[in-house]
């Protein structure tokens, strides 16, 4: 059910990063931050919307 967060914790020193959404609806938006700051966003609008937000180094 949307909407929903998760949280990911690593003492890693880089991070790859990639969150795939689909909802039953017409809009869809997904995000990705690191320690507060918005590093990746997206946002579909079509039938069954789709989206993906993708960060290769945090």
């Amino acid at each position: 059910m949307l909407p929903w967060t998760h949280t990911f914790t690593t003492t890693i020193p880089a991070v790859f990063a990639n969150l795939v959404a689909q909802g039953d609806s017409n809009a869809i938006g997904c995000r990705i931050s690191v320690n507060g700051e918005i590093k990746e966003q997206q946002y579909a609008t079509e039938v069954n919307a789709q989206t993906f937000c993708l960060v290769k180094s945090a």
